[in-house]
């Protein structure tokens, strides 16, 4: 991609990317890695009023302008150690999660069960 980018649109370039901490982090990273520019936008705002209409295009524009125009750009955070504890803290997270959840519904079960199978459980 930076090879695409450089034969197009040569001279300095400015990456900006949303969602830069989840989906956009890989894409990040393989930029910074190849000397590119990256900096994080934030989500785009709802509109206020009811019935205007969220496109991509819209979106690529306010991320254009405030990637272009913000004094202090957010710069994406660095994979490495803080990667390496983010990954097994968020599946141990996830498999409380879900062991709860079993654990719940088997109480469930055992509570509305018919008193025969209940005295077997």
């Amino acid at each position: 991609m930076p090879d695409f980018a450089r034969r197009h649109i040569p001279g300095r370039r400015r990456w900006a990317l949303k969602g830069i901490g989840s989906y956009g982090a890989g894409l990040a990273a393989f930029l910074n890695q190849t000397g590119e520019q990256v900096v994080e936008v934030c989500w785009p705002k709802r509109p206020a009023v009811r019935g205007e209409r969220k496109t991509d295009m819209v979106d690529v524009i306010r991320a254009a302008e405030e990637a272009l125009t913000t004094e202090h750009p957010i710069q994406p955070r660095l994979r490495g150690e803080r990667e390496v504890l983010r990954v097994p803290l968020a599946t141990r997270h996830g498999a409380v999660l879900a062991s709860t959840a079993a654990i719940s519904q088997l109480k469930s079960l055992i509570v509305s069960a018919p008193d025969e199978l209940r005295a077997e459980l």
